[in-house]
Parts: C-alpha cells; sequence; structure tokens
C-alpha cells in the first residue's frame, strides 16, 4: 500500500502512515452466523443450501452485465450447476440511482425473484454521494460475502472484500453475446492499473465468455481452496493487515498529525489555543469513541 501511494503520487515516505482499510474492520468483525440465516432468509434463500454471490456494477461500466446475471439466474434454475446451488445478487448503489444507473434493469431483476433467486437492495443514505450505504448495511453485506461459496463481479472493490473472507472471486469481463465498442465494453475494466496488478497477484480468475464463466464456477464449487495463496498475496498486498483495528488506527494517526500540525510554530491553524484545535480536538474524540480499542 505504501508502494502504491509512492509511485503514483510521489509522496514520501514520512508523510505515509499504513493504517489498513477501515472498511474491511466490517468484514474481520466476523458476522454472526444468525445474521447470515437471517440475511439470506429476508431474501428468499435457504441459510444451509451455497449460493452465488454477483455483485453488480454500474452499466456505464459493464453494460450488459444484466444480460450475465439474467444467464446465471437461468442456469441455476435449471441445475447446471447442481441442485441445491441458489444465486444471491446484489445491486451497486449506482444500479438504483445517480446518472449512472439504468433503471430499466430494476424490472429485469425484479423478474429474477424467487426460484432459489435473491435480490438484495443496498440501503442508502441520501447524500450528495450516490453509492454513500447506511451504517446497517455493511454488515449485512458482510455476511453475505461471508456466507457465499463464490463471489462474482466484473471488476468491482468487491473482489477485495470476497479475498478479505477468502472466496473464491470470478470476474466477468465480457459483454454476454453483444458486440460493444471496446471504449463502452467492459472488455476495458482488466486494463485499468489496479485492475492489471490485481489479476497478476493471482486471486481472482477472468473470464470472456458463457462458457469460461461455467467452467470457472465448476472448478471452484468442486474446490474452493483453487487460487488460495494468490488471494492470501492479494489480501497481504491490497487489504493491509486486516485486523479489524484499521480504524483505530486511521482516527489515533489523524489525531496525532492535527494535533502536531496545530502546536507547530507559525502554524497556520492558529496555535495549540486556536479555536481550529478546539474544534479538531473534539471531532477527534468523537472519531475515538466509534472505534475499537487497540490491544
Amino acid at each position: 500500500m505504501r508502494k502504491e501511494i509512492q509511485e503514483y503520487y510521489g509522496i514520501s515516505s514520512d508523510r505515509i502512515s499504513v493504517c489498513g482499510a477501515p472498511h474491511f474492520d466490517a468484514h474481520v468483525m466476523a458476522p454472526s452466523g444468525d445474521l447470515v440465516g437471517a440475511t439470506l432468509g429476508s431474501l428468499g434463500l435457504e441459510a444451509k443450501k451455497p449460493y452465488l454471490f454477483f455483485g453488480m456494477s454500474s452499466p456505464y461500466f459493464a453494460p450488459h452485465e444484466i444480460d450475465i446475471v439474467e444467464w446465471l439466474a437461468d442456469a441455476v434454475r435449471k441445475d447446471l450447476f447442481g441442485s441445491s446451488l441458489q444465486l444471491l445478487v446484489r445491486l451497486h448503489p449506482q444500479n438504483v440511482s445517480g446518472n449512472m444507473a439504468d433503471l430499466s434493469w430494476l424490472s429485469r431483476l425484479e423478474t429474477l425473484e424467487g426460484g432459489r433467486v435473491g435480490i438484495d437492495y443496498p440501503t442508502l443514505e441520501k447524500s450528495q454521494l450516490r453509492w454513500n450505504m447506511a451504517a446497517e448495511d455493511l454488515p449485512k453485506l458482510a455476511a453475505l460475502l461471508r456466507g457465499c461459496s463464490v463471489s462474482l463481479n466484473s471488476g468491482s472493490t468487491l473482489s477485495l472484500d470476497a479475498i478479505t473472507h477468502d472466496k473464491p472471486v470470478i470476474l466477468t469481463s465480457f459483454d454476454a453475446d453483444y458486440e460493444v465498442p471496446w471504449w463502452k465494453s467492459v472488455r476495458r475494466g482488466p486494463e485499468y492499473p489496479h485492475m492489471v496488478k490485481l489479476i497478476a497477484l493471482g486471486g481472482v480468475r477472468v473470464t470472456q465468455s458463457y462458457q469460461d464463466l461455467q467452467a470457472a464456477i465448476e472448478a471452484y464449487l468442486a474446490d474452493p481452496g483453487l487460487d488460495a495463496q494468490g488471494r492470501a498475496l492479494t489480501k497481504a498486498q491490497e487489504c493491509g493487515s486486516c485486523d479489524g483495528l484499521a480504524s483505530q488506527r486511521a482516527a489515533t494517526d489523524l489525531v496525532h498529525r492535527v494535533r502536531h500540525a496545530c502546536s507547530a510554530p507559525r502554524s497556520h491553524f492558529g496555535g495549540p489555543n486556536s479555536k481550529f484545535m478546539h474544534q479538531a480536538t473534539q471531532n477527534s474524540a468523537r472519531l475515538l469513541r466509534y472505534c475499537p480499542p487497540i490491544a
């Protein structure tokens, strides 16, 4: 993580604190089996049966992803992967609202519900940030990832969320059976610099056709340990310590840096007794109250 900041942004080492990703604390604080079962039950799925988790992206990045989801739903209902496998589809917030949404997808997804297929809609906060999820939504997402057999997406950061649970990850990097110009195609995704690195680490499998997709799902269902070494390497390099304490480290470091800046001679923040320093200290104290203590 430190190396990437230096490589892409030229930040000096003394200005970098490697804390981990606070977002991943929710995954490390392992959701209980009861939460997994209750969440699945609310979506019409059976807790004791295996399921695929498909985390959708915005149509802007994957214009025919909905067709792949429909193919998967049909394959599950036809027992292509066995008579007990289920499918859970999680919408991206930009599927629901915002200028990157295609609202025609919603009605198509509604027709898929039932018959071993569940649709999970993210709970969003009212915000200028279109994908700002409600606080209670993250534990639910963590529970759904924890319980799945295989996680699928077309190039989302959900790959890393799934890898924190050591779940096999498949990328659907094709446009169903459509011919799409490269600049609009999901095929451009694996060429992004961050995706090039992710794929090279060996923790995810890229599929470029329905045949590839079927083969990858069958392989992971037969042996979930496939690519485990690549997932472990990816987790170490991309997710940080993943010990549930990233939020605490980040908050503590922010408090330290604010106090240092405000107390420095000729500080443009106004010195240790300034109104800014007083407000910053109060805000830091509030932030720390929400973080678990470091043992």
